[in-house]
């Protein structure tokens, strides 16, 4: 599953406006206590169970896809 934000606007290197769009992946062994911590944080993330616990991020750059893990 997936959170994505998109149509955020920051500015590049040369100061020109650029836009961005990102989708984030989590994954943990217990999916719901995580959500749990993170809802009283005020975080909406959605979590799948997985092992290794980690984040993903996709970001479209106007390079294509670049993928943090």
């Amino acid at each position: 599953m997936s959170s994505s934000c998109s149509g955020a606007s920051g500015s590049n290197r040369s100061g020109q406006r650029a836009d961005c769009s990102a989708v984030v992946n989590a994954t943990h062994p217990d999916p719901s206590a995580v959500r749990r911590d993170l809802a009283a944080l005020g975080v909406h993330l959605d979590v799948t169970a997985g092992s290794p616990a980690g984040l993903e991020a996709v970001l479209d750059s106007p390079r294509g896809p670049v993928t943090l893990r």
